[in-house]
Parts: structure tokens; sequence; C-alpha cells
């Protein structure tokens, strides 16, 4: 990711997880097994757990999983770029609606310690989720990724999204 922002990239999409402390990381997959030198679940572990994690598949052998802070700390300037924050609300430990709150405040804080409000597209498959999102930053540009352009068209109208994300198999 890095990389491709040192070398002109204008942005990125990254896949956005939390752990049971709250720091949000860089990483897609559910299982940490599946690509990583870890087993388990990020929603279930600390960032101190986490912590020394990397990748065992190519192209990214090697590279550590990254606390977004972390990543976005090692740019001279995050606002020149563009980030859309694809937030997996894996099920977690807790309270559904605690959770997505607390998933919530740690984007805000995150986007707020870093001067990022413009340039930042937030997408959740989560209605709830991106409520209490809005509740806290309604000017933040939101998006549903729903299993149906209806189904996401309905929802985007309804809470007034600034768009919709979906797959292309869902067209």
């Amino acid at each position: 990711i890095l990389r491709c922002l040192e070398k002109g990239a204008h942005g990125t999409e990254l896949d956005v997880q939390m752990t049971l402390d709250s720091v949000l990381v860089a990483f897609h997959h559910r299982e940490l097994a599946d690509k990583t030198n870890k087993e388990g679940l990020i929603h279930a572990m600390t960032w101190k757990e986490l912590k020394g994690a990397y990748y065992t598949d190519a192209p990214y052998m090697r590279c550590q999983v990254i606390s977004l802070n972390e990543l976005l700390g090692r740019l001279e300037d995050p606002s020149r770029f563009w980030f859309t924050l694809d937030c997996k609300l894996y099920p977690s430990t807790i309270n559904e609606s605690h959770y997505h709150r607390t998933f919530a405040n740690a984007i805000v804080r995150l986007l707020d310690q870093h001067q990022l409000h413009e340039q930042i597209y937030i997408e959740s498959k989560s209605e709830a989720f991106l409520s209490h999102v809005q509740s806290m930053e309604p000017n933040y540009k939101l998006f549903i990724y729903p299993s149906s352009f209806e189904a996401g068209l309905a929802i985007a109208s309804t809470m007034g999204l600034y768009g919709i994300t979906i797959s292309t198999d869902n067209i």
C-alpha cells in the first residue's frame, strides 16, 4: 500500500477490521490463518497479540499486518491521498450495537488524528454501522455495500448516503 502511494497512486481502498482493544487494522480475510503466520480472528485479539503478524502468501509475503494509524503515520502527508475504508464487521463476541459504535468511534478518532475528512470514503454492508458513523460525522462520504442494487438504492436513498458499492456479480 505504502509503495503504491509513494510511486504516485492517488489513493487506495483498504479493508479495515478492529481489534479487541479498538485498534483499526488493514486486513481483508476473516481468519488470520488464511494468509498470515498467526491464527485467530482480529476482533478477538488485542493489538499486542496481533503485532508481529506477517503475510505468508505472495505478493505480500513477509509484509507485516499493519494498523491504520501506523500506515497513515508513515505517509509524509496523508491528506494528499484518497482512501476508501471497507469496514469488515465480522461477528464480534460483544453486543453488535456496542461493537458498531466502538468501530465508528475508532474510525472518527483515526480520521480526526490524521486530519482526514474530505478525502475519505467509508463503506460497509451494515446499515446500523453506517448509521452510527453518520450520527457522529454527518458529512462523511458513506457507501452501503448491498447484496442487490434495489436494496442498496433503497438504503442509500433512505439514509441519505453518498453512494452504493456493489459487486459486479450483483449489478
